[in-house]
């Protein structure tokens, strides 16, 4: 949400929008409290007794013609506080939303939990024009919202400018400070720690690939969830092979992207898939899932694999069929790897930032 609020602020901005941001104060929630459970449980206070009187007291100074952009449909419980103000509210994912409900095997939400997706829907109905970032959350969002008068609309995510390819020799002098296994090794390449991103599903199609590449690493960004931790530790050839980094510069993840093999993304859901648009941005080939909105990001220059299933006996054979298809791509020759990578290229291009803001800004005008 950082890098997203960035991204609207600054062409806002550049388009020659007043743009102020507005975010719950820290009165209670102070993130210096010893106990996080106490920073937790206290930050909602802010959230949800602080915040409503200062925006409601800051809307008193705001001139006639402002417009607001809610960010995220998460924010939803402060829709109805803005009520008087034409608001475009941007919808990510309803993931957790759907996954409150019990949708999806692979996550279940707890009582407070499944309360609060309540509190957030309540909320972001009271909208009246909505952007969501890919056709498969446009879907999600006009079934939530089919008993209402509202608007949706697509706003594709753009690539980010900070996004590049870097040149093979200086990306692995960047990875060397990383980890000094980068410099030299090949590598798989997989990114975000959420349930929904399978990472589960990586690891053991890693180890259907050590029976062929011993040598080869498998570098995981982020956060590991209990499944895939536990894959990791039942096998200490794994183990080994596994390089985990949690915090990482933009400028190292371009070098990331730049040298790995592939990116191995073969998540059950996304709101939109940013590590597929990067890492195409970058020239890495991707392997991801055979589902929107990964296709809507990927085009015709990903490599689409079956959605990881959840029987035992039939997830063997996916570890196997996937790890045949990062095989194909470790063994590409330049002239076809080259070519993989220019098509990557050219469908990064399409998600051209110039022409999100066009669109946002079109949206905002017809906000009444």
């Amino acid at each position: 949400m950082a890098r997203y609020r960035q991204l609207v602020t600054a062409g806002l901005t550049s388009r020659g929008y007043k743009v102020v941001v507005r975010s719950p104060p820290i009165v209670f929630g102070w993130p210096g409290w010893k106990l996080k459970m106490l920073t937790k449980w206290l930050s909602y206070i802010d959230q949800f007794v602080i915040f409503p009187i200062v925006l409601t007291c800051w809307q008193l100074s705001w001139p006639l013609g402002t417009k607001v952009v809610v960010l995220d449909q998460a924010l939803g419980p402060w829709v109805p506080f803005i009520h008087r103000w034409p608001a475009l509210v941007i919808c990510h994912d309803l993931l957790a939303l759907r996954a409150s409900r019990g949708e999806f095997r692979e996550q279940r939400i707890g009582t407070t939990g499944k309360a609060y997706q309540r509190l957030i829907r309540w909320g972001f109905r009271h909208g009246r024009y909505f952007a969501a970032v890919s056709q498969a959350s446009s879907s999600d969002l006009k079934g939530e919202l089919a008993d209402k008068l509202a608007s949706v609309d697509i706003l594709l995510n753009p690539l980010s400018e900070g996004v590049h390819p870097v040149e093979i020799g200086k990306a692995r002098l960047i990875l060397k400070s990383l980890n000094k296994q980068l410099e030299h090794s090949r590598y798989v390449l997989h990114i975000g720690g959420y349930w929904y991103k399978n990472r589960e599903g990586v690891c053991r199609v890693f180890l259907e690939l050590l029976n062929s590449y011993p040598r080869l690493k498998l570098v995981l960004v982020g956060h590991t969830e209990a499944a895939a931790k536990q894959v990791i530790t039942d096998n200490p050839d794994l183990q080994a092979g596994v390089i985990h980094i949690t915090e990482i510069g933009q400028e190292e993840l371009n070098a990331l992207y730049s040298a790995a093999e592939v990116l191995l993304f073969p998540s059950w859901h996304e709101g939109f898939g940013w590590p597929i648009l990067e890492a195409l941005a970058c020239g890495c080939p991707v392997i991801t899932t055979n589902r929107d909105p990964m296709r809507e990001v990927g085009g015709d220059a990903a490599t689409y694999i079956p959605a990881c299933p959840h029987d035992v006996d039939q997830a063997d054979d996916w570890d196997k069929d996937v790890s045949i298809h990062v095989e194909n791509i470790l063994n590409r020759q330049t002239t076809e790897r080259s070519a993989w990578r220019q098509r990557g290229m050219k469908q990064a291009v399409r998600f051209n930032q110039e022409r999100w803001l066009e669109k946002l800004e079109s949206m905002l005008s017809h906000l009444a």
